[in-house]
Parts: structure tokens; C-alpha cells; sequence
């Protein structure tokens, strides 16, 4: 015999309806409170990056993972959107990434960074209020996906790009970091005395061997050098311990007229002096990189030279006409030992070569003829 309780189901259906109706009560704050946050939210950054990170697939790119956030949060109203990339290792690489920054708009330089200085080559640039920063790890430097660290695979290189837009609440802009090597809230320097320093230049002739003794500021700098007779004439580098510090300035025979610069490739130790052989009479004319000439193409010259450029990156065609036994090189320096090659040889040469945006200093290396224009 069963025995019934009057109203009990009924009881039971009025608990089960109360207790539904605080769980779709929390879901709907809960999602209320996810939607206020942006959680259903599109990602601004996100969408707009989009056609970037096309044309880093089209350049060979895997992207690994990414992250982002709309900006609706209570300690974020700025949309941001996170990417890694695994970039086909090739000499050109910073180039292309270049170029693809400036055909959406953004003129990536390169940027100081302190927080890895062995291994992290920093590009950075704004447009529109918008930031794209490209960075290149390598090295022992790796970014992380979630908790693990992305290492590069053999014939690749990791790549973070970054793209932040303004807060959608004030439409203030996250400010580019500094450089480095300059203080926040003081003037900045010209970028080629800020990354190669100044001293007042001078001039140094003689006759046969000779030292020439640098003065403390002149770590880096150009020389405009003539040599006249016949035989061996050459300039060394020396530190302060009087050994080489793996710069062989000039290494020519016979008459020479040339510009070079001095500082710029070392293995690690700074010039102190310069050690002049020769048997002929010569002449030194020691200037800061920054007073050299601006290149900009078409150019055509003659022999060693020196060069600011401040233009955009992209390929140029090169020529050349040095003899078979000498080298030619056009070569791109940033500072902090920061170098590119557009080319390097023997001999005569007629080609393409990839030229980074500047500012930088081109050195070109030759015993002949050259000439410099873009690409078409």
C-alpha cells in the first residue's frame, strides 16, 4: 500500500522552477557580465590585421597561435591582436617583412629594444593611430604560446607581430617605446648621432707608416682617404690594447682614393687607433658618419663610398664593374652591429638586391664602376 503526501509534486515542480529560474538568472548576468567585458564582442585589432597576416602566409609564414582582446574590459578599453609566426629563414626576410608593412600602410624601422639585446631585431612603426610591431627572435629569446615557448625548426625563424588600435573610450594610443639609448622626456638626437656618435673632425697626412690616435669619441666615423705610389698601402684598426679589432680598413697597392668608414664591423673591441702602411705619400680626412651624403637612387658612382639613406625598403638593381680578383659589396648598418648585405662578391655584377627602410648607413665596396636604382 502506497501512501501519498497531498501537494508533493506539486512542490517539487515549484522548487524545480525556482531553481531553473536562478540558473538562467546567473547565465544571463553571467553573459551580461561577459558581453560588458567584450566577450562576444569582435576584435577590432583582429579584423583589421587580417590582410597583414595574409601576406605572411603568401610569404611562407605558419602561424602558431594568437591571442587578442576587444578592449571592452575594465583594465583594456585599447583592441589588441597577438600572432606567432614561423618565417621561412632566408637572407632577405627582414625585407619582405618590411615591404609588407609598407604596403598596408606602415613604414617599419627598426627600434632599440633592452629587454634582448643578443637576440630580438625589433621593427616598429604607426600609422592611423595604429602600431604594428614585427620582432624577430633568434638566439636563446623565444615568445610563448600560452605556457610553452616557441622555438624556431630547422630553415625557420619565429616571428611576434603585434597590432594595437586606439582606446574606443578616449582614443588615446599606446606611444611607441623609446629608443634605448635615449632618456624619456629629453630631446632626442638626429638618429645618426644618437646610433654613431659625433666627434670634431679632423684631418691626418704623411708619408709612409704611421699610427694614428682616435680621439675617446670617435668610436665610429668615415674617412675620405687619398694614397699616392706604388706599393702596399693599407689601414688597421687597433684597440686600446694595440691589438686588431678585425677591421682591415683599406688593403689596396698602389694610388687609392676612397671612402670608407671605420667602427662599424668590429669583433667586439673599439678603435683606438689606426695603423697607416705605406710607402707613399697619403692623406686621412676623419668626419662623423652623420655628415656623409644622402643616397638616393638612381645613383652612380665610383670606387668606396659612404652613404646616409633614409628611404624606403624594396629591391634595386645593381651593377658593378670591378675586376675579377676584387670584392664588391653593397652592404646596410643600423648601429648596435645591426648589418644587412643587398650583395656581396667578386667581380663584376648585374642584379637584384633587397634594401631595408632606413635610416642607415650604406657602405659600398669597389674598384670599379657602380650604379644603384630601383627596382621596376
Amino acid at each position: 500500500m502506497t501512501l501519498s503526501v497531498p501537494g508533493a509534486p506539486g512542490r517539487r515542480r515549484r522548487a524545480l522552477l525556482i531553481i531553473a529560474t536562478a540558473v538562467v538568472l546567473l547565465l544571463t548576468v553571467i553573459c551580461g557580465f561577459a558581453y560588458a567585458l567584450g566577450g562576444f564582442r569582435q576584435n577590432a585589432a583582429k579584423s583589421a590585421f587580417q590582410p597583414i597576416g595574409h601576406a605572411l602566409e603568401s610569404a611562407g609564414g605558419h602561424r602558431v597561435c594568437d591571442s587578442g582582446d576587444a578592449g571592452y574590459g575594465p583594465d583594456n578599453t585599447a583592441p589588441w591582436y597577438d600572432a606567432i609566426y614561423r618565417m621561412p629563414k632566408k637572407p632577405a626576410l627582414r625585407a619582405r617583412l618590411v615591404s609588407i608593412g609598407a604596403d598596408h600602410g606602415f613604414t617599419l624601422t627598426r627600434r632599440a629594444t633592452t629587454d634582448d639585446p643578443t637576440g630580438v631585431r625589433l621593427l616598429q612603426a604607426s600609422s592611423n593611430k595604429q602600431t604594428l610591431t614585427m620582432s624577430l627572435f633568434s638566439g636563446t629569446s623565444t615568445p610563448g604560446c600560452g605556457s610553452s615557448r616557441v622555438s624556431p625548426s630547422d630553415g625557420t625563424e619565429v616571428l611576434e607581430v603585434q597590432f594595437l588600435l586606439p582606446s574606443r573610450t578616449d582614443g588615446a594610443i599606446i606611444p611607441l617605446a623609446p629608443e634605448a639609448t635615449q632618456t624619456p622626456g629629453t630631446p632626442q638626437r638626429p638618429w645618426y648621432e644618437q646610433r654613431f656618435g659625433m666627434f670634431t673632425p679632423f684631418v691626418d697626412e704623411g708619408a709612409g707608416n704611421s699610427v694614428v690616435t682616435l680621439p675617446p669619441t670617435a668610436t665610429t666615423g668615415v674617412l675620405t682617404v687619398s694614397h699616392t705610389g706604388s706599393g702596399p698601402f693599407s689601414i688597421v684598426a687597433l684597440d686600446s690594447a694595440g691589438a686588431s679589432t678585425g677591421e682591415l680598413i683599406v688593403d689596396t697597392v698602389g694610388e687609392y682614393t676612397g671612402v670608407v668608414p671605420f667602427g662599424l664591423h668590429g669583433v667586439g673591441t673599439v678603435a683606438r687607433s689606426l695603423t697607416v702602411t705605406s710607402v707613399g705619400a697619403w692623406s686621412i680626412s676623419f668626419g662623423p658618419l652623420s655628415t656623409v651624403s644622402t643616397l638616393t637612387p638612381p645613383s652612380s658612382g665610383s670606387g668606396d663610398r659612404v652613404f646616409r639613406y633614409d628611404g624606403r625598403a624594396g629591391d634595386w638593381i645593381i651593377t658593378n664593374s670591378s675586376p675579377t680578383e676584387h670584392t664588391f659589396e653593397v652592404r646596410q648598418y643600423f648601429g648596435g652591429g645591426a648589418v644587412d648585405s643587398a650583395y656581396s662578391g667578386n667581380g663584376t655584377f648585374s642584379g637584384a638586391g633587397p634594401v631595408n627602410a632606413g635610416p642607415s648607413i650604406i657602405v659600398i665596396s669597389s674598384r670599379g664602376d657602380w650604379t644603384l636604382s630601383r627596382a621596376p
